[in-house]
């Protein structure tokens, strides 16, 4: 029997899921390691020990069945013709996801204010100041996790494993959305991390290389990163996002969707090679 007829993805997605509203053994965690902690050293802490977890339930998903093919999944090393539109792609693929914010998120703001507040405003921090000082450990820790750790962990079960199991039981198109949306669900911008994770999903079958959407979604992590570091330098560090923020920003994500609208349009008009829309290890 080949591996993906053995594997169960059942119980890492809801790991996944349920990781994101209730972390077993946090109060251990923050009565002993993380009690004298600065306020920083508690959210990467939690961070952290959270994506410990999720690799364990990974890992005891991938060795479960035997013989997982590890190496066809992953796949060779992208070439620079292969990663070059590759990034353009993932580049285009911000705009989209701000647009995505908007249309999901602005009209909430009004019919839903208290679950906005709660699933995007009120979000731990992933820039540290003290004062108007820039720190630099804690800083270099959130970058680790995430363009190193997050990227890697979640290439690899959603579009390396989950991707090659559900294609085999439900069908490639079928797969490429319940995967991506799965992947969405804990992430604070649902629908567009639900368009990232379609792209990612595209990127791996258009190269055959798991390297390229992990390389991707690192660099798209870094600059989403380097956009929010300039604002808070621009703004200040005691600037809070609020309601009333995200309202009054809809003229970014109607420039957005001018981009996207005009990048896409200059897209569909260039030839493009034809596409192998199978999965490596399938």
């Amino acid at each position: 029997m080949k591996w993906f007829e053995q594997i169960q993805v059942r119980y890492f997605a809801l790991v996944w899921v349920g990781l994101t509203f209730y972390l077993p053994g946090g109060d251990l965690l923050a009565s002993t390691l993380l009690y004298n902690a600065p306020w920083y050293g508690w959210i990467l802490g939690f961070w952290y020990y959270q994506y410990t977890l999720v690799i364990l339930a990974l890992a005891a998903t991938v060795l479960t069945p035997a013989h997982t093919p590890i190496k066809v999944i992953v796949g060779p090393q992208p070439t620079a013709t292969q990663m070059r539109p590759s990034l353009a792609f993932t580049l285009f693929l911000f705009p989209l996801s701000m647009v995505c914010l908007y249309v999901m998120y602005l009209p909430l703001s009004y019919i839903a204010p208290d679950f906005v507040n709660y699933w995007l405003i009120d979000l731990p921090d992933w820039i540290y100041f003290e004062g108007d000082q820039l720190l630099f450990l804690p800083n270099v820790a959130t970058l680790v996790i995430t363009c190193v750790v997050a990227p890697v962990v979640e290439e690899f079960a959603f579009r390396g494993v989950i991707l090659h199991r559900w294609t085999h039981k439900y069908g490639l198109w079928p797969a490429i959305l319940w995967s991506s949306l799965l992947f969405a669900v804990v992430h604070p911008d649902i629908l567009g991390a639900f368009t990232f994770g379609i792209g990612m999903c595209i990127l791996y079958l258009r190269t055959q290389s798991l390297w390229v959407p992990i390389l991707c979604h690192s660099a798209y992590n870094l600059f989403v990163w380097c956009w929010d570091l300039t604002f808070m330098f621009i703004d200040g560090p005691d600037f809070v996002y609020t309601l009333e923020t995200l309202q009054s920003g809809w003229p970014w994500g109607a420039a957005a969707a001018v981009i996207v609208v005009v990048w896409a349009a200059l897209y569909l008009r260039r030839p493009r090679p034809p596409v192998t829309w199978t999965l490596p290890a399938l």
